[in-house]
């Protein structure tokens, strides 16, 4: 089989649909392990996400998978492609309604 050239991302799932979130995914939650252990818990496996936003402008704070955080504000009516891998988000505003988000594999 011949590779994509470019490279190109062959999967694209949801993570965030308006303001429900994947299965198993909490932004800003966290869950104990069976040795007691308290986790935030990870992003689907994704090596980019595609954001789009349409009646909604709000600010994500995203952490990497280095523990450092960034945040990202998205406009009202935009999309936007992240060529990145995150460990987790949190919205800054109260809801994000209107703000979806996909993860490309």
């Amino acid at each position: 089989m011949k590779p994509n050239i470019p490279p190109s991302y062959s999967k694209i799932f949801e993570i965030l649909k308006g303001s429900t979130h994947a299965t198993g995914f909490t932004p800003g939650a966290t869950y104990t392990t069976r040795d007691g252990n308290t986790m935030a818990p990870f992003m689907p496996p994704h090596r980019g996400l595609y954001i789009a936003s349409s009646t909604a402008t709000t600010t994500l704070t995203f952490t990497n998978i280095d523990g450092t955080t960034a945040q990202v504000f998205i406009p009202t009516n935009t999309e936007i492609v992240l060529p990145i891998i995150i460990k987790g988000y949190v919205a800054s505003q109260y809801t994000i309604n209107n703000v979806y988000m996909n993860g490309l594999l």
